[in-house]
């Protein structure tokens, strides 16, 4: 199992501190596991996103939301969340946050930067075109949906969310066609 925290810091003195308690904490552990990454490429390439992509969702998500726990066991687990990478799912987060706090473009820029950064995954999609949905950018909310759909045929909730904006357009055939796949 792995442990691993995404932490953003206010100024460089609360960063030395927690530094500076490290050794400690690890000379108490029988495995001594607390390792500082701060390159860009090391962070990049154990959290799945850049260091910019992690300082812009920072912002957007809770203290108690800035650690992500990730099991190795779950790593395989493509229909879970907990087999993302953290970086994208932070991203993902903070973009879903954004939204909810109100702020659209950025909620917009994290969905789309997590579409990128999660080409598999229906969630950020869905979650783009929710944002596009409140703007009433009709047609980008339906591209976001068929694009999830596609990825994932099995998500009920965004196939039904489909047929329902379809049949709202009067598509009644292809609303019907979704519906009845869900």
């Amino acid at each position: 199992r792995s442990l691993i925290f995404l932490a953003s810091f206010r100024n460089p003195s609360e960063l030395s501190r927690i530094k500076a308690a490290a050794p400690q904490a690890n000379a108490t552990l029988a495995d001594p596991c607390i390792a500082w990454i701060t390159a860009p490429a090391d962070v990049t390439a154990i959290a799945g996103a850049g260091p910019e992509d992690l300082r812009a969702a920072m912002v957007f998500l809770p203290p108690y939301r800035k650690s992500v726990r990730r099991d190795e066991e779950d790593e395989d687990d493509e229909t879970s969340n907990l087999g993302m990478e953290i970086g994208p799912r932070v991203v993902l987060d903070a973009g879903a946050a954004a939204m909810v706090q109100g702020d659209a473009a950025s909620a917009e820029r994290l969905l789309k930067r997590a579409c990128l950064l999660l080409p598999k995954s229906a969630a950020p999609r869905t979650r783009l075109a929710m944002v596009y949905a409140a703007g009433g950018r009709e047609e980008e909310m339906m591209a976001a949906l068929r694009d999830a759909v596609a990825l994932e045929p099995r998500d009920l909730a965004t196939r039904e969310r489909l047929a329902s904006e379809l049949f709202d357009r009067s598509r009644h055939h292809e609303a019907l066609k979704h519906a009845e796949e869900a």
